[in-house]
């Protein structure tokens, strides 16, 4: 049986990179069963960038809220989905071909790990390399034996570079949504409080995006 996997990407305002986006998961070599993405009250017009896509061999699927964030758009979404795991991604990164085949295989082999990750190449606004292996160039050591280790400094454990299984989500409550930075370091310490495992891809298997607009820029 193939594994279910469905494709959550939240947008606001992101009609520039949001096609470089979905065009990554549709060359996906394991395709997903869907994709939500979620227009977190854009302005600009976003969601027209997916008339001029290719067809989508999978069902792609639309939810519309008021503006509340990252997180709420990425809870709303999990709400909605049909799939027994999760895969994140945001409007402007991009996911390698084998990057959800690579990191859904552990999670689908013990039921005991519930977040699969990976590392990650930078790139700038314009799609060109920036740095080759964050998490590796970085030096910061994956996986985490103690919860100290979880806490003693920014993980970069991306949700774009990130699998995870929908029912180790739902127990830990998905992303807080009070949180506009770091919510993902939150979300991977509860992962790891509850007990579930977590399994590090030691490879890049997504581009990270860098811009002055993006979410990591904000003052909030």
């Amino acid at each position: 049986m193939q594994p279910r996997i469905s494709v959550i990407l939240p947008v606001f305002n992101g009609r520039r990179f949001l096609p470089g986006a979905v065009r990554s998961v549709l060359a996906q070599t394991l395709p997903p069963c869907e994709l939500i993405v979620v227009d977190d009250g854009s302005s600009d017009g976003s969601l027209e960038e997916l008339d001029n896509l290719p067809p989508a061999p999978f069902p792609v699927r639309v939810l519309r809220q008021a503006n509340a964030g990252q997180s709420a758009a990425r809870n709303a979404a999990a709400r909605e989905a049909t799939g027994e795991y999760l895969a994140f991604l945001d409007q402007d990164d991009a996911w390698y071909p084998r990057h959800l085949e690579e990191l859904v295989a552990p999670l689908a082999a013990d039921p005991a790990a519930g977040w699969a990750y990976c590392d990650f190449d930078e790139m700038d606004a314009g799609g060109n390399l920036v740095t080759r292996a964050f998490i590796r160039a970085q030096g910061v050591v994956h996986p985490k034996r103690t919860i100290y280790e979880c806490v003693e400094g920014d993980l970069m454990v991306l949700p774009s570079a990130s699998v995870m299984r929908r029912g180790a989500f739902e127990a830990a409550g998905g992303f807080d949504e009070a949180l506009s930075g770091y919510e993902d370091d939150d979300l991977f310490v509860r992962f790891f409080r509850l007990g579930w495992e977590h399994v590090f891809v030691d490879r890049p298997l997504l581009r990270f995006r860098i811009h002055a607009s993006g979410s990591w820029a904000s003052l909030r």
